[in-house]
């Protein structure tokens, strides 16, 4: 469970994306990946097997885990901006440590009154890139006005 912890952290929701094409070369590459311990299997097969299907199952269950956070991101950020392609825009970039609460407590509140200095590094650097993708998306809108 440790690893999925460190995967709701401070990772980009695009990184579902990584782990999808991590779980494909773990398949394809793989040699004879069986779906049941079979009877002739050895104790050193079978438990190489669970190994295995431990990496798997986290694997899905990150993907899960990460699909459900983006989508309330989106839900909640429509409800209350109102504009999809600015919430497409930032749900898709911002560290999925931060809810849409949370983005609009780092957005309008100050670093002191968020407690920023009892971050971990990590969590300084998910912070402080909340501004870089807001600056990017609300850039690339202006931009773009008619998309």
């Amino acid at each position: 469970m440790e690893i999925l912890k460190i995967i709701q952290g401070y990772i980009s929701k695009n990184t579902v994306l990584r782990f999808n094409l991590l779980f494909v070369f773990i398949v394809i590459f793989l040699p004879n990946q069986k779906l049941f311990a079979e009877p002739n299997m050895t104790i050193k097969q079978i438990e190489q097997k669970e190994e295995k299907d431990k990496v798997f199952d986290m694997l899905k269950e990150a993907e899960t885990i990460l699909n459900r956070m983006s989508r309330q991101w989106q839900t909640d950020c429509i409800k209350a901006i109102g504009y999809e392609p600015f919430c497409s825009c930032v749900g898709k970039e911002i560290p999925s440590a931060w809810s849409f609460s949370d983005y609009i407590a780092i957005t309008v509140k100050s670093k002191q009154e968020n407690k920023y200095q009892n971050l971990d590094k990590k969590g300084q650097s998910a912070y402080d890139l909340v501004f870089k993708v807001r600056d990017k998306c609300v850039q690339k809108i202006n931009d773009n006005p008619n998309n």
